[in-house]
């Protein structure tokens, strides 16, 4: 049984217990205030806790005539012992245990009232057991509770191993010694609170000043997790910054993840108001939990099992706003206090600061880049305008400045509605380029153009249009960002960003990307422009060939090369039968169409590297890089068969034969020169109409 002190007299049998040898001699009045006096003196004198605890062991043995002390302070796993005087080891673990001292205490923490307790026979003392048979008392405990700042931090208690009560007065003397050393406890905890606050704050700005100095946002979180290990003791930290799709995006971590050791970031990835973490970001409010695993907000990390953990989580604002998150956790109840939570919100703010200048330098070093590759690109496009050369260049930057696994650019006719294929980075084969595609079987393409607007195609969206998604699979690309090319208020080509996987492009970089697409934009104009002009100037208007100019001079070329490089060479000569009589007949609209019909029909048996050309009116010619004189005769016996194969149609109906007689002259056989070559294959060209004009004579002369 227990009882609160304060009651004279000794339970019992009425009479006093005999007194302790130590306590049998009176103590005088005056030698009781010295004992007192002394020992406040030396409570006082005391450096630390445990020094402060011996003080008061020892004095509670000789005010309160006890048999021993001992004193207990609370720590995390409950009161451990401080000091203990007169004691073994062994006996002072059971009487504690014995005494139920938390039983004691509840009930009792606010008054700091003294408690006596009687153990039990047996209960915690030497010779117990023996002393029972003899009829003796069982133990006596005076427990004195210890206080600071409203709250009960530990115990003190005097031990007599009779039953045997405390004094009035010798109560009191305890009792106001405890309340002391409570005083000088509570004391030495604040001085101690002080140093280590002071302490945290001077980590705190040293991590301050190594933050400031990292140049990526990356880097700043990780001094984080390493400097809140010196100011706030946990199992794992993550930190966490806001993306601007809401998503929360792990950019640093120590420690481990349930049973991972090595922790995949995307485990960690999650969103505005999901989990503790989430919801911190979304109401912009600190969360501090005894136990986490309690708190319905809580999410817990898949492949780990729920324990019980405590949890600090901790916005990080800038201007007002949330842009992260810091989380802690610790294995176990209440591990994290409000000094915790006051510090990580301060180191908090230090990281808000440097996470925005970390951005700023990013933005900065991004913008001088972006300069730099707007420079590069217009110099580059301002020394060339050969449309395939432009167009690789752009494809080039666009790609590099995107971060793109490839870039297309296309030539956009509106009239047409067609995207013409022009240039690739990385290269892409020659036989890839050139046909038009009509944009009416791809209407996300064509409203990107119309609308003048970036778009995204995403292999993994159900609602993105099919031909698209077709051409992603084709390619095995995750997505594709189409960008127009704008220049003068007009879409003039189209650049097709592909990425393996799925690629969130921020604002900032979509900006960047744009602006330089704008910038390919009007040197790919100016070069269509110089293309177009160049046409003109080069090709003959109503067949698309070379003009006999250019032609004369690309013949040189090639004579040239053949010459250095040993390769052969041949030219076709070609000259449509009895045209004249044709825009005699039909009239000169019909023999245009002729001539484009010839011209066509030549065309579709050449190579992409043979070069067709007007020679004259009716007279066509074509050079044959690397044929000798036998591929240049099967050469124009495919164009011959084309001829006959495809007869003209006249728009009124039926059909108009037209004859054609090819000449074939041949490098180095018919001759060294442009000229010599020509004349081979021009009079092989007059040789054959002759020999056709007197067979047909020689016939209209037999009917004759």
């Amino acid at each position: 049984m227990h009882e609160a002190a304060g009651t004279s007299g000794d339970a019992g049998t009425g009479r006093a217990a005999a007194p302790r040898p130590s306590a049998s001699r009176p103590r005088s009045t005056t030698d009781t205030g010295i004992a007192i006096l002394d020992t406040v003196r030396a409570l006082a004198a005391q450096p630390d806790r445990d020094g402060v605890c011996r003080v008061l062991a020892e004095a509670l043995v000789v005010v309160a005539g006890a048999d021993g002390a001992t004193v207990r302070l609370h720590a995390v796993d409950g009161l451990r012992p401080r000091a203990a005087v007169g004691l073994p080891d062994d006996v002072e673990q059971s009487v504690v245990a014995a005494a139920a001292i938390d039983e004691l205490l509840t009930g009792h923490a606010a008054s700091g009232e003294p408690i006596v307790a009687f153990l039990p026979p047996h209960a915690g003392r030497p010779g117990a057991e023996d002393a029972s048979r003899t009829g003796r008392a069982a133990a006596t405990l005076l427990v004195l509770p210890i206080a600071a700042g409203g709250e009960v931090i530990g115990v003190a208690m005097a031990v007599r191993y009779t039953r045997r009560r405390f004094s009035p007065h010798s109560t009191a003397i305890a009792t106001a010694l405890a309340r002391h050393a409570s005083a000088i406890i509570h004391q030495l905890d604040l001085v101690a609170d002080a140093r280590a606050w002071d302490s945290s704050l001077e980590a705190v700005r040293s991590a301050s000043a190594r933050m400031s100095r990292q140049s990526t946002v990356e880097d700043v979180g990780r001094v984080v997790v390493e400097e809140l290990r010196r100011v706030v003791d946990y199992h794992n930290c993550r930190v966490y910054l806001r993306e601007e799709t809401d998503e929360l995006l792990p950019i640093a971590f120590e420690g481990r993840a349930g049973p991972f050791e090595i922790v995949d970031p995307e485990l960690l990835r999650t969103r505005v108001g999901s989990g503790l973490t989430g919801w911190v970001a979304a109401h912009d409010e600190a969360v501090l939990l005894a136990n986490a695993r309690e708190d319905p907000r809580a999410v817990q990390f898949a492949g780990t099992a729920p324990v019980d953990e405590s949890a600090l989580v901790v916005p990080i604002r800038y201007d007002e706003r949330t842009i992260g998150v810091i989380t802690l956790s610790m294995p176990g109840v209440g591990r994290f206090g409000e000094r915790d939570l006051r510090l990580v919100s301060i180191l908090a703010d230090q990281a808000a600061v440097a996470i925005e200048n970390a951005r700023l330098l990013v933005s900065r070093d991004r913008l001088t880049a972006d300069l730099r590759g707007m420079l590069e690109l217009t110099t580059e496009l301002v020394a060339t305008l050969d449309r395939r050369s432009t167009a690789d260049t752009i494809a080039r930057h666009l790609c590099r400045a995107s971060g793109a696994d490839e870039c297309a650019v296309s030539d956009y006719e509106a009239a047409s509605g067609t995207l013409v294929f022009w240039g690739n980075h990385p290269p892409r084969p020659v036989d890839e380029y050139g046909d038009p595609i009509p944009l009416s079987a791809y209407p996300a393409t064509q409203e990107v153009l119309d609308r003048q607007s970036p778009h995204v195609v995403a292999a993994d969206d159900p609602d993105a249009d099919r031909a698209e998604l077709a051409v992603l699979g084709e390619e095995h690309y995750g997505q594709v960002l189409m960008i127009p090319l704008v220049a003068n208020g007009a879409s003039v080509g189209l650049a097709e960003l592909y990425t393996r996987g799925r690629v969130t492009f921020s604002a900032e970089l979509l900006d960047a990307v744009r602006a330089m697409a704008n910038a390919a934009a009007v040197g790919w104009d100016a070069a269509r422009m110089f293309e177009q002009a160049r046409t003109l100037a080069e090709r003959d208007p109503l067949t698309g060939f070379l003009n006999h100019r250019v032609f004369r001079e690309r013949l040189g070329e090639e004579i040239v090369r053949a010459r250095r490089t040993g390769a052969a060479l041949a030219v076709l000569m070609a000259d449509l039968d009895d045209f004249k009589l044709v825009n005699d007949t039909f009239g000169h609209l019909l023999g245009d169409d002729v001539l484009r019909w010839a011209a066509s029909r030549i065309r579709s048996t050449l190579r992409a590297s043979d070069l067709p050309a007007r020679y004259g009116g009716d007279e066509f010619a074509v050079i044959l890089p690397e044929a000798d004189a036998t591929a240049g005769r099967n050469a124009a016996d495919r164009i011959l068969a084309a001829f006959h194969d495809h007869p003209f149609q006249r728009p009124s109906g039926g059909g108009l034969a037209v004859g054609l007689a090819i000449g074939v002259g041949s490098f180095p056989r018919d001759g060294v020169t442009a000229t010599e070559i020509v004349d081979a294959a021009d009079q092989r060209m007059l040789a054959l109409k002759r020999e056709r004009a007197a067979r047909l004579g020689a016939r209209a002369a037999g009917r004759g």
